[in-house]
């Protein structure tokens, strides 16, 4: 059975992307923006805010209150981050990422 993609064109994206040092975002707040938006709380943000690290070629994502997404280009990048905050992963998917670092 095929993928079934559906286009959406009456809706108007805007995709902007900046690069700067870490230290002169507001990340915290972002963060606390995200996690306010899913719970109906203020300040809050709808917006997807992606993080890029070009020196390590990561990419991380918050997408709610409940977690993150971390990606990167080689699993060899991602071990020591697996590694340091394990406690922090979900059981939901602690067998699969244990099967990738060990």
């Amino acid at each position: 059975m095929g993928v079934t993609e559906k286009i959406d064109l009456t809706k108007t994206y805007v995709q902007t992307a900046f690069r700067t040092l870490v230290g002169a975002v507001s990340y915290k707040n972002i963060f606390n923006g995200t996690a306010n938006s899913e719970m109906g709380f203020d300040p809050s943000t709808g917006d997807e805010v992606y993080f890029i690290n070009t020196r390590n070629n990561v990419v991380f994502f918050m997408y709610d209150d409940r977690g993150c997404l971390l990606f990167s280009r080689d699993q060899e990048t991602l071990e020591p981050i697996y590694r340091k905050y394990n406690s922090w992963l979900v059981d939901y998917w602690r067998k699969v990422f244990d099967g990738l670092f060990k």
